[in-house]
C-alpha cells in the first residue's frame, strides 16, 4: 500500500495483507495469510510463522522468531520473544 518500504531479499507468503507505513528490512521471511499492521517496522531475518497478524505502531526486532500475534504498540525481541515495552 502507500509509503511502504520493503527491502532486498524477503520472502513473502501468499495472501499477506500488508497496511500502510510499513517497513521491512533485509532477509525477513513472511509465511502464509499473515497480517501487517500499520506504522509497523519488521528488523532484519526476522520470521513470521504463518497465519499470524501484527498489530499497529509494532516493532519487531532483528532475528526475532514470531510464533503467534503481536497485539497492537508492542516492541518484541529474541526468541523466545520478549515484549520490551509498549510503544505510545
Amino acid at each position: 500500500k502507500n509509503f511502504s518500504i520493503i527491502s532486498n531479499y524477503c520472502d513473502l507468503g501468499h495472501n499477506l495483507i500488508a497496511n500502510n507505513y510499513f517497513t521491512i528490512m533485509p532477509s525477513v521471511i513472511i509465511g502464509g495469510n499473515c497480517e501487517v499492521g500499520e506504522k509497523t517496522f519488521i528488523g532484519s531475518a526476522a520470521k513470521l510463522h504463518q497465519g499470524i497478524k501484527i498489530g499497529n505502531n509494532c516493532v519487531i526486532g532483528m532475528g526475532t522468531l514470531i510464533t503467534n500475534e503481536v497485539k497492537s504498540n508492542t516492541s518484541v525481541i529474541d526468541y523466545p520473544r520478549k515484549v520490551v515495552k509498549k510503544n505510545i
